[in-house]
C-alpha cells in the first residue's frame, strides 16, 4: 500500500490476503473462473495463475457486478465476503497510521462496495433488492417525479411505484422492507 494505492489496488491487495490461499479450486473451476475473468471491469494481468488469491479477486468483481457463480464457488463467495469486511478495516487501519488520505477513503469505499454488493460507480437505486438496469431508468426518466434515490421510492404515490416496478407482490414486499429500514442520517453544524 503507499499513498496513491486507489480502489483497484486496494482490491488486489485484499484478495492476496492469506485468508484467501486455503480457497479450494475444484475439478473445472480453473475453466469456469477463466470465463468469468473475461467479463471483469478490473482485468487480471497476463499470465495471471488461476490459484485461490486470484478466485477471491474474481469472486469479490463477480459480486460487485452481481454475476450469478456455479454453487460451489457461491458457497467460496460467502467465505470471501465473510472476511473481506475485517480484512478491509485493518487495511483501513495500516493505512490511517501512515496518514493517508486517499487511501484510506478507498478502502472505506470498497468496504461499502462488499457490504451493498455493487461497484462504487453504480447508480445508488441498484442497492434495492430486485433493482435492474431497465427498472432504474425508467425511475429516472419519469417525467412527474423523476425517481434519483431510496427516499424517492417511498415518497412515490402507490400506483405510480407499482407503474414504474412492475414487481408482483412478493418482489414489492422485499422492496419496501429494504426502503423502510434504510437509514436516514440528518446532521447539522453550528459555526461558533
Amino acid at each position: 500500500v503507499t499513498e496513491k494505492t486507489k480502489i483497484r489496488g486496494i482490491l488486489e491487495i485484499l484478495s492476496a490476503a492469506w485468508e484467501f490461499s486455503s480457497l479450494p479450486i475444484r475439478y473445472g473451476e480453473e475453466k469456469a473462473m477463466k470465463i468469468l475473468a473475461r467479463n471483469l471491469v478490473h482485468k487480471l494481468p497476463d499470465g495471471t495463475s488461476f490459484d485461490s488469491n486470484t478466485k477471491a479477486l474474481i469472486l469479490l468483481q463477480c459480486h460487485f457486478s452481481r454475476k450469478t457463480v456455479a454453487e460451489d464457488m457461491r458457497e467460496d463467495q460467502a467465505v470471501v465476503l465473510k472476511e473481506a469486511v475485517n480484512l478491509i478495516q485493518a487495511i483501513v487501519d495500516v493505512i490511517s497510521s501512515n496518514g493517508w488520505l486517499k487511501p484510506a477513503l478507498a478502502a472505506m469505499e470498497l468496504s461499502q462496495m462488499v457490504v451493498q454488493g455493487l461497484w462504487n460507480k453504480d447508480h445508488v437505486l441498484k442497492q434495492i433488492p430486485h433493482f435492474t438496469d431497465e427498472i432504474i431508468s425508467r425511475c429516472t426518466a419519469h417525467e412527474a417525479e423523476p425517481v434519483e434515490s431510496v427516499f424517492d421510492v417511498l415518497s412515490l404515490d402507490d400506483d405510480v411505484r407499482n407503474d414504474l416496478l412492475r414487481f408482483p407482490d412478493d418482489k414489492m414486499a422485499d422492496v419496501a422492507v429494504f426502503c423502510n429500514s434504510y437509514p436516514n442520517v440528518d446532521v447539522s453544524f453550528q459555526v461558533q
